[in-house]
């Protein structure tokens, strides 16, 4: 009897170790990109695993040197005390409207406008990441 509940003991200990294998990691950041002329709808989330999710299809993960980059650019970026949006003066028509997600805060930021350097940085990275930018 007591061979038996140690049987399915352990058995329910390798389940749930699998499963949390198996489990995606947590966030670590998420860009989206929506509007144009064609009303285009892109978004790429990268993970703190390094894993590069877009459009919901995995499509690659990052080598430790680029997540750490990564990292680096949104933590110089202090991003607590950026503004919540940037626009341009004028706005442009038809223009991208883009979002960045990092620690729970959503920066905007509209095609055209001015971004501190701060800010430039993580947002040229993660345009290179959506496919925008060489």
């Amino acid at each position: 009897m007591v061979v038996k509940k140690l049987a399915l003991v352990g058995a329910l200990a390798a389940v749930l170790a699998h499963q949390a294998a198996a489990a995606p990691s947590r966030v670590l950041v998420s860009f989206q990109q929506t509007g144009g002329f064609v009303a285009i709808e892109r978004t790429v989330t990268v993970r703190t695993s390094g894993k590069v999710v877009a459009d919901g299809a995995s499509v690659s993960t990052l080598s430790r040197a680029r997540l750490a980059a990564l990292r680096d650019a949104l933590a110089d970026a202090r991003w607590r005390t950026l503004r919540s949006h940037y626009a341009p003066d004028v706005r442009v028509a038809d223009g991208f409207l883009y979002a960045i997600t990092y620690a729970g805060r959503t920066i905007r930021i509209d095609q055209g406008a001015k971004v501190p350097p701060r800010l430039a940085r993580p947002f040229l990275i993660l345009q290179r990441l959506a496919g925008l930018r060489q």
